[in-house]
Formats: structure tokens, C-alpha cells, sequence
């Protein structure tokens, strides 16, 4: 049985990877503070891991699932530790060119484009393949899991996840809700709040998924020139061009 090590794996995004990965691969994970990552290992029926005293080399593939601040460094400091049978796999929500030069093993940037609490059967996972080979099985066993796999380039990714995740995100931070809306809500409003309210307790997270992709405010000023068009028709009381398909 292949061997995974989630770096990370006590975070809400590593462990829902080392739970769905365990079914098939022997998993360890390691995190910051050790006590932890012992009782969250514990939990999940998987092994800690201690990076600080042991080696890399008995995993095949190395998965790095830390906040987008530490992603650069985390994965520049295990690079060139690790040989060219394994792979090393990033899960960052926001993706960069990582420097090759000095990494004998593959490397894959992943984003699952769907959260920790979500199914994954049937949801998109952006796959973007650097370096290597061995990423094919990792791409292969994702879509045996059910999984649609999309492969994609570091620009190409950035691009179109500034309108599906920086957007939706500056849409919600942005929505007002005055007091009584409750009661006056629609279905539509209330999944609009259930958003709004979900990232409450990510907002350290969107906020550098919104700061460090470097295509969100091209997206931000076309969704904002958008409104003022769409606000300039509503003040001219035009309804045939708010009802005209190309309003949009």
C-alpha cells in the first residue's frame, strides 16, 4: 500500500483529504503543534507524523495543505528533500509557479473546488501538472473516487478562480443585511445569507484567496462596472433593456 503524508493534516481542509485518502493509502499527517496532530491522527484511525525528526523519503506522495502565507516556504523547504519516485502535491487555493530547479521529484498543484463538509462525488478538481510523471496516478485514482478532474495551467486557474471563488466571496463580504430582513427573506436571500454567514469563520483565508491571487481585481472592477451599468438601467426605469437577455 502507498505510503501519504498530509503536512498540514490537522486543518479542516488536510483532514477531510487524509479521510477521503485513507481509504486506500496508508496516511500520516503532521502539524504544527505535535499534541495536536497526535489527537487529530488518533481520530481519523491514521498515524502522526513528526517532520522534524524523521525522513521524507518512505512516502510516495507528500501533500502540503497549509494556510496560502506559508504555502511558498513550506514546499521550498521539502523540495529538495525528497527523490524523483515521489510526488509532491499542493492543495493551495491560490496557485504559483514554483521554482523547479532544485526538485528531482513530480510535483502537482491540486485545488479541490469544494469544501471539507461537501460529498466529493461529482465536484471539480483543478489538477495543474509541473513536473514528473508520477501525477498520473494520483489523476487517475481521483476520478476512480468519482471525482471530475480538470486539468488546467497556474494562469488559466488564477483566471477562472477569481470570478468562481475570489468573486463569490467579494459578493458576500460585500452583501448588506439590515436588521428584519428574516422576515422579508425569499429562498434566494436566505441561500444568499447562508453564504455570507458560512465565511464568518474563514475570513482569514478568503481574505489572502482574495489578496493573493493576482487576477481578483480584474474580476472585482468587472463585476463593479457591471453594477453601475446595471444600476444607471434601473435608474432610467429602462425594463426593456433590464429584461433583455444580454443585461447579463
Amino acid at each position: 500500500m502507498k505510503k501519504v503524508l498530509v503536512i498540514g493534516g490537522t486543518g479542516k481542509m488536510g483532514q477531510a483529504t487524509a479521510k477521503f485518502l485513507k481509504q486506500d493509502f496508508e496516511v500520516f499527517i503532521s502539524g504544527r503543534d505535535a499534541e495536536k496532530t497526535r489527537f487529530v491522527a488518533k481520530s481519523l484511525g491514521i498515524q502522526p507524523f513528526d517532520p522534524t525528526s524523521n525522513s521524507f523519503s518512505g512516502f510516495d506522495f507528500i501533500f502540503v495543505s497549509v494556510p496560502i502565507p506559508a504555502a511558498k516556504k513550506a514546499i521550498s523547504s521539502i523540495l529538495p528533500l525528497l527523490s524523483e519516485n515521489q510526488l509532491l502535491v499542493d492543495l493551495s487555493s491560490v496557485k504559483f509557479n514554483i521554482p523547479l530547479s532544485k526538485a528531482k521529484c513530480s510535483v502537482l498543484l491540486v485545488h479541490q473546488m469544494f469544501g471539507p463538509d461537501e460529498a466529493v462525488q461529482g465536484q471539480n478538481m483543478i489538477l495543474i501538472p509541473l513536473k514528473g510523471e508520477n501525477w498520473k496516478y494520483l489523476a487517475d485514482y481521483f476520478s476512480s473516487r468519482g471525482v471530475n478532474v480538470v486539468f488546467s495551467t497556474v494562469e488559466q486557474h488564477n483566471r477562472m478562480v477569481a470570478y468562481t471563488q475570489a468573486l463569490t466571496h467579494f459578493i458576500s463580504l460585500s452583501l448588506p443585511v439590515p436588521q428584519g430582513t428574516k422576515e422579508f427573506s425569499t429562498p434566494n436571500f436566505r441561500r444568499l445569507l447562508e453564504n455570507k454567514g458560512r465565511i464568518e469563520n474563514e475570513k482569514e483565508m478568503i481574505a489572502y484567496i482574495l489578496t493573493e491571487n493576482p487576477e481578483s481585481l480584474k474580476a472585482i472592477d468587472e463585476f463593479i462596472s457591471s453594477c453601475r451599468r446595471i444600476r444607471a438601467l434601473v435608474k432610467d426605469k429602462n425594463t426593456k433593456a433590464l429584461s433583455s437577455k444580454d443585461v447579463c
